[in-house]
């Protein structure tokens, strides 16, 4: 249990999270936080078998949770999604675009396909979901959106098929750092926040 002023400085209750990427690894680390701080939280996932265990993980914890399985590659998906999300809870104050797909073909080898795949998950949806969410948190007068990026935004590796994943982490990188600026100058008065993490996102 916190100290009562601990709660009142870091409790979330009354707040609901929406986590893409949160039934695995560093999505769902940041799934289990949120809820175990108090907020209601919503995973965004593939695969409806890991949702289902990642949710039931949370409820075990005393968390509130519900899930939508959904391809955040396909854009009319991904559109429903954001939709069905605010369903369990309420509309989202916070967003994690942690999300992300690492494709890793050599350079001959790398397709059409692989290129749009890993752009359309890693960078169209924090985009488009920041997009649907970010102006009615706007509205509300309150929001938090974090955009997590691969540590190869900052860091080259030296291993075969690596091009496509420094191409993508760069362009995550570039786009979260950019969607502060661009939060104040179409938002100026709201005080809605833009994070940008570089780390290795969640498949």
């Amino acid at each position: 249990m916190m100290p009562d002023y601990m709660e009142e400085l870091y409790s979330l209750r009354g707040l609901v999270a929406v986590v893409t990427g949160g039934s695995s690894g560093i999505g769902q680390a940041i799934a289990t936080a949120l809820g175990r701080a108090g907020a209601s939280v919503v995973l965004v996932a593939r695969t409806g078998r890991a949702l289902d265990e990642a949710v039931a993980g949370l409820r075990q914890l005393g968390c509130r949770a519900d899930r939508v399985a959904a391809d955040l590659g396909d854009r009319a998906a991904l559109q429903r999604a954001a939709e069905l999300a605010t369903r369990p809870f309420g509309e989202p104050d916070v967003l994690v675009n942690a999300a992300g797909v690492n494709l890793r073909p050599p350079l001959e080898a790398l397709s059409a396909e692989d290129w749009d795949r890993t752009m359309a998950v890693n960078l169209d949806a924090p985009f488009l979901l920041g997009q649907a969410y970010g102006p009615r948190m706007a509205g509300r007068g309150f929001g938090r959106i974090i955009n997590l990026a691969s540590q190869q935004a900052v860091r080259a590796v030296d291993e075969p098929g690596q091009q496509l994943s420094g191409v993508h982490a760069d362009g995550s990188a570039a786009f979260a750092a950019a969607s502060p600026v661009d939060a104040r100058t179409a938002m100026p008065r709201a005080p809605i926040t833009f994070s940008a993490s570089s780390l290795a996102g969640a498949r």
